[in-house]
């Protein structure tokens, strides 16, 4: 049983890091697809990452904090 089971993943700033982590995640099926919420500030980046994951993707980093249990901060210090 996962650790995360039935807690929502919000992830801010869904960079390549990021999406190493997201990508981990589904692949060991901590989380399911629909329990991801991932933000980045460009279209095309949100588009590509939910076409390749299934995961719900906003331009609103408040949002993803929000939706998340817990929360990921991909960002760049």
């Amino acid at each position: 049983m996962s650790p995360l089971q039935g807690s929502t993943l919000g992830v801010i700033g869904a960079g390549v890091m990021a999406e190493a982590i997201i990508a981990g995640v589904l692949e060991r099926k901590l989380v399911a697809p629909g329990f991801v919420v991932a933000s980045h500030p460009r279209t095309e980046r949100r588009h590509a990452l939910g076409e390749k994951y299934g995961i719900h993707v906003t331009a609103d980093n408040a949002e993803a904090a929000r939706r998340g249990d817990v929360v990921v901060l991909g960002i760049k210090p």
